[in-house]
């Protein structure tokens, strides 16, 4: 409502015309996919449809200054200020819907992102293992499951089913590395699970990759496999944060120098975690906390980011960019 209200009343565009005379902050903006929801993939993927996502990147075209991770730190590099009004939209993942919907309007609009994405799904034909959770979940024909030695029934309510996917993704990302793909082996064993997802809802191909890079979009790592990060230690940990670097500035023949970590909240990311980032030779990282970023140094390893959510109104969008501190 106190978005309506903002934006009714044109408050947003003063809002914004205001900030870009302040010190220059930077709003980063984070999506993973732009597609319909269907009855099978985890609806809390979906960031907006094509025509909401439209409108999202001309708002941002007209009041704002679209720019890059490798921008900011050569200005910072540099010594200079962020252009007034600075934003970075982003993506985590890699869905090969990033490529279908959003690549075309963000080309057209001449507005470039950052894509995150998963380096050891790229190029493959197995959908990201949160999506196939939710798909084998979503597409079961219903009957009881274990997991942990605790049974739960799949109900015939999309509802319930909604929160069992809800309840089993918080299970995987509490657990550690190979516990998270035994409970995903066993959940597809027992629901005798067969891979049949949406195409949309398969990663990227390289190709695919390369073709964007060249045309303005920036890459930066969200590991190999996606894992949890805090999950995991030692030669597991570097080895998912050195690869998926090398990985992609092999292919793309560019410095990967950002990482966006996978789930990416605060109990993501640990002290070990965030020496090995450092380590690897990131120079800025990004979580998936809510907020603006008042200020951006070269080392700032937990930068925030505003959600962009199937349900977030025009209104809302609007105002969230432009009031961060109230609606970010």
């Amino acid at each position: 409502m106190l978005a309506r209200l903002i934006y009714a009343s044109g408050g947003h565009r003063c809002a914004s015309l205001l900030r870009a005379l302040l010190p220059h902050d930077l709003k980063i903006l984070a999506y993973h996919r732009i597609c319909e929801i269907d009855d099978m993939n985890d609806p809390e993927l979906v960031s907006a449809t094509r025509p909401d996502f439209e409108w999202q990147i001309g708002h941002l075209q007209r009041f704002y200054h679209p720019t890059t991770f490798a921008d900011v730190i050569d200005r910072i590099s540099r010594g200079c200020a962020l252009p007034g009004n600075a934003v970075i939209v982003t993506f985590d993942d890699g869905f090969a819907d990033n490529y279908v919907n959003a690549y075309p309007v963000l080309r057209e609009r001449g507005v470039p992102a950052t894509f995150f994405v998963s380096t050891g799904y790229i190029g493959g034909q197995r959908s990201f293992w949160f999506n196939d959770l939710a798909r084998m979940i979503r597409s079961s024909p219903g009957k009881s499951l274990v997991v942990d030695a605790q049974n739960y029934e799949i109900d015939a309510d999309p509802l319930k089913r909604l929160r069992l996917v809800e309840r089993l993704l918080q299970r995987c990302k509490q657990v550690d590395d190979a516990q998270r793909r035994a409970i995903l082996d066993s959940i597809a064993t027992q629901l005798e699970y067969r891979d049949d997802c949406d195409p949309l809802a398969r990663p990227m191909s390289w190709e695919q990759v390369v073709e964007m890079s060249r045309n303005g979009m920036e890459f930066g790592s969200h590991t190999v496999d996606h894992p949890v990060l805090s999950r995991i230690a030692g030669a597991h940990l570097r080895r998912e944060l050195v690869d998926s670097k090398r990985e992609l500035e092999t292919r793309l023949g560019k410095p990967a120098q950002v990482l966006s970590y996978p789930d990416g909240g605060a109990d993501a990311v640990t002290s070990e975690v965030l020496a090995e980032v450092q380590r690897a030779g990131y120079r800025l990282g990004v979580s998936y906390i809510s907020g603006n970023n008042r200020s951006v140094g070269i080392g700032d390893m937990m930068l925030r980011r505003i959600h962009v959510e199937r349900y977030t109104s025009r209104e809302r969008f609007a105002t969230s960019l432009a009031l961060p501190e109230i609606l970010g």
